[in-house]
C-alpha cells in the first residue's frame, strides 16, 4: 500500500489509524527505514515534540531537515524559507513527510491541511497517523479526498501472531495458544506480553500473573492517554464492567443521568466501537481497564459489578428476551462461562444461523456423522479469562468420542424426531456445529428411557414424575440435551452461536437435563446452576468414565429465584457491606445505617443495641460526615442509589 501511495501522483496524503498500541509508530519506523533504504527522504515528526502552534511546528520540522540539508539559521524560520528548503529537496530525492499522533494537534490542523499543504511542492508526499480516521474537511472537500488514501490498522490474525512469535523464538505450542487468546492479536499486547514470557528464566508458558498485570496495566496507561477529564474516565470505568453500553445502561449503573455531550464524548474514544443498538470496548481493552480498576479500588469494582447484575437481572424478567438471558449470565461473573461463551466477539464478522432438520436436509445429517466417524478422534480446546488469569482445559478422549459415535447417529435422531436436531451453518451452506436437544413428551420418553446416557435419569423418576413428562408434545416439560458437537472444538464463534440458541431453554418453564462423563461439562453445568441427580449416575461410557446428570427445573415461578441464587452478591446484606465499605464505615455504623434505612427512630436504634440515644446520635453524625449528606432523607437517597 505504502510503495501503490508514492507511486500514484494524484495521492498526496496517507492516513493511518488505529487504536493506541496498534502499532501505528512501529509502522512509521518501518517506513522511515524502507524509504531510506530507497534513497528518499523521511522527515519524521511526532506531534508530541513540539507546541502546536504554525510558528513551532515550522521551526521543528527547520530543525529536523538538518539531516539532509543545511537548515535556515534564523531563531524564527518563515513558512516560504521551509517551503524554499523542501523544494530544493524535492529536486533531488523523493521527499515524505510523517507526522505521528496527528489527532493531538488540532489547534493547527486547519492550517496545516489549508495553508502549508498548499504551500509546499505536491510532489511532497505526506503520512498522518492518528488513532481515528481524518474526518470533517478532509473526507467532506472533494479537492482532499481526492488526494487522499486511508489505511486502518487491524489486529493480528492466528496465522501471523504464530509466525510473529516463532520470528522471536517462541515455538511451544501451548505458548502460542496462551498468547494468542490472551492478546487477540494486539500488536502491543503481543510485543509486551512475548518480553514477559522471555524474562521468565526456565519457562516458556505464559501464566505469571505479574505479567499479566504488567501487560494490561501498561496498555491501559496508553489507551486513557486520551482521556483528559475525570468524569469521562468514570464512564470509561462503568463501560467497561458492561459488556455492551447504550446511555441508558450507563446512566442507570453510575446512578445519575449521562448526558448527550458526555456520551458522545465517550463514543468518540478510538477503543469504542459501535455495534448494531450499543456501544463496546474490544475486550482486550476492557479486560486492561477492569483489571486495573479491580487492582486500584476493589470496592468500587464490586459495587459496578453488582449495579450490572442488578440492571440486566431487571431487564430479563421484563423482557424475556435471549440477549438479555446472555449479558446476565456473562456479568454474574463466573469465569468458566465467561470464558468459554464470551471469550471475545466473532473475529472476522462471521454470521450463523441454526437450520431445523427436517426431511430435506436429512442427508447433511447422516453426511456429518459419517465424516465424524471418518476423522474420529482426540477432542481438545483451551479457553482463557484475562481478568481472572484461569484457563479452562476442554478434553475428550478417542475412546470417548468414539463411543458417542455408537450411541448417536442418524437413526437416533430419527427416533427422536428430526426437529430435536439443529445444524449450525454459516452463510455460505458451510455446517459447523449439531445440537442435539431431545423434547421429553409422548413421542419422545420411552425412547430416552432406553438409550444409553438418558435411561439413568428416566429410570429412577418417580411413577409420577415420569407420567407427568410423559405428556402431549405441545405441552413439553423438558428437554434432554444429549449432544454439541463441532467440526472444530476449539472455533470459539461457532461455541457461542450455539450457546446463543440453547439460551431461550431458560424461558420455557421446562426442566433441562444433561448428562456426561466429562469433568468440564460438569463444572460448566454446575456454573449455570445444575443441580446433580445422583441417583442417575451411570457408567454408560465405560467403568472408569463414570457420567454424572445434571437437572435444572425453571417452572415460571422459579426464575426469578434462579436469577438470585447465581447472582448472591446481590443480596440486601451484601448490598449493605458494599455500601458501608464504600463509606468506610465501623461495624457498628453499618449496623446504624442498616437499621436507618429500615425506618428505625434513634430510640429504637439505641434499644436494639443496647446503647444510650445520644450513643446512637453521635454515630450518626458520624455517618452523615461521610456520606456527605446533611439528614436522613439524603442519606436513604444516597443509599437506595447504590442498590439500584
Amino acid at each position: 500500500m505504502y510503495e501503490e501511495f508514492l507511486a500514484k501522483d494524484q495521492w498526496r496524503v496517507m492516513n493511518i489509524y488505529g487504536q493506541g498500541g496498534i502499532g501505528k509508530t512501529y509502522l512509521l519506523h518501518v517506513l522511515e527505514q524502507r524509504s531510506l533504504n530507497n534513497g528518499d527522504i523521511f522527515i519524521r515528526m511526532d506531534s508530541l515534540d513540539f507546541t502546536h502552534t504554525p510558528h513551532d511546528f515550522v521551526a521543528h520540522m527547520n530543525l529536523i531537515i538538518g539531516s539532509y540539508i543545511e537548515p535556515i539559521k534564523d531563531a524564527n524560520p518563515t513558512i516560504y524559507e521551509l517551503k524554499a528548503k523542501l523544494a530544493s529537496l524535492v529536486l533531488s530525492s523523493r521527499v515524505i513527510i510523517a507526522i505521528d499522533n496527528y489527532d493531538k494537534m488540532a489547534e493547527i490542523d486547519r492550517w496545516f491541511r489549508q495553508f502549508f499543504l498548499m504551500h509546499i511542492d505536491p510532489a511532497v508526499k505526506v503520512v498522518i497517523t492518528g488513532r481515528h480516521q481524518l474526518r470533517g474537511e478532509w473526507a467532506e472537500s472533494p479537492i482532499w479526498a481526492a488526494q487522499m488514501t486511508s489505511t486502518p490498522l487491524r489486529f493480528f490474525k492466528k496465522e501471523e501472531i504464530a509466525q510473529f512469535l516463532k520470528q522471536k523464538n517462541i515455538e511451544e505450542e501451548s505458548t502460542i495458544i496462551s498468547l494468542s487468546d490472551f492478546t487477540e492479536g494486539h500488536p502491543l499486547a503481543l510485543a509486551l506480553a512475548t518480553l514477559s514470557v522471555k524474562e521468565e528464566v526456565g519457562s516458556d508458558e505464559y501464566s505469571s500473573e505479574n505479567n499479566i498485570q504488567h501487560v494490561l496495566l501498561a496498555l491501559t496507561k496508553r489507551w486513557l492517554e486520551e482521556v483528559t477529564e475525570e468524569d469521562i474516565l468514570e464512564l470509561i470505568e462503568a463501560a467497561a464492567m458492561v459488556k455492551q453500553f447504550n446511555q441508558h445502561s450507563l446512566s442507570v449503573v453510575i446512578g445519575r443521568d449521562v448526558s448527550y455531550k458526555r456520551f458522545i464524548e465517550l463514543t468518540n474514544l478510538s477503543f469504542v466501537q459501535k455495534l448494531q443498538n450499543h456501544w463496546s470496548f474490544h475486550e482486550l481493552v476492557q479486560d486492561a481497564i477492569k483489571v486495573d480498576l479491580l487492582q486500584r479500588s476493589p470496592d468500587k469494582y464490586n459495587r459496578l459489578k453488582n449495579k450490572v447484575v442488578s440492571y440486566y437481572k431487571k431487564r430479563l424478567i421484563q423482557t424475556r428476551n435471549p440477549d438479555d438471558i446472555a449479558m446476565f449470565f456473562y456479568h454474574i461473573g463466573d469465569e468458566l462461562i465467561q470464558s468459554v461463551f464470551f471469550h471475545s466477539k466473532p473475529t472476522t464478522n462471521r454470521k450463523f444461523y441454526m437450520e431445523v432438520v427436517d426431511d430435506y436436509n436429512f442427508d447433511d445429517v447422516i453426511r456429518f456423522f459419517e465424516k465424524k466417524k471418518y476423522d474420529v478422534g482426540v477432542s481438545k480446546a483451551q479457553f482463557y479469562n484475562r481478568v481472572s488469569n484461569q484457563t479452562f482445559r476442554f478434553f475428550a478422549s478417542f475412546e470417548h468420542n468414539k463411543k458417542e459415535l455408537e450411541f448417536i447417529g442418524p437413526d437416533y435422531i430419527k427416533k427422536m424426531g428430526l426437529d430435536s436436531t439443529k445444524l449450525l451453518r454459516d452463510y455460505s451452506g458451510k455446517i459447523h456445529a449439531m445440537s442435539v436437544v431431545v423434547p421429553v413428551h409422548k413421542g419422545t420418553i420411552d425412547a430416552l428411557s432406553n438409550e444409553p446416557v438418558s435411561r439413568a435419569y428416566f429410570k429412577q423418576l418417580s411413577k409420577t414424575d415420569w407420567q407427568q413428562l410423559n405428556c402431549p408434545k405441545e405441552k413439553t416439560k423438558a428437554y434432554f440435551i444429549r449432544l454439541l458437537d463441532y467440526v472444530d472444538a476449539t472455533d470459539k464463534d461457532t461455541r457461542i452461536a450455539v450457546m446463543y440458541d440453547l439460551l431461550p431453554l431458560l424461558l420455557t418453564g421446562a426442566k433441562i437435563i444433561v448428562s456426561s462423563p466429562l469433568p468440564f461439562f460438569q463444572a460448566l453445568v454446575k456454573s449455570f446452576g445444575f443441580t446433580e441427580i445422583s441417583a442417575a449416575q451411570h457408567d454408560d461410557y465405560g467403568k472408569d468414565s463414570i457420567s454424572r446428570t445434571y437437572e435444572l427445573d425453571l417452572a415460571p415461578d422459579r426464575l426469578a429465584e434462579y436469577m438470585s441464587s447465581l447472582s448472591e452478591d446481590l443480596t440486601e446484606s451484601n448490598q449493605y457491606k458494599i455500601v458501608s465499605d464504600y463509606l468506610q464505615l465501623t461495624e457498628r455504623e453499618a449496623e446504624i445505617l442498616k437499621l436507618i434505612i429500615e425506618g428505625h427512630t434513634n430510640n429504637t436504634i439505641a434499644k436494639q443495641l443496647f446503647v444510650a440515644e445520644i450513643t446512637v446520635k453521635k454515630h450518626i453524625s458520624r455517618i452523615f460526615a461521610k456520606a456527605e449528606v446533611k439528614n436522613r432523607a439524603q442519606l436513604v437517597k444516597k443509599v437506595m442509589e447504590q442498590f439500584q
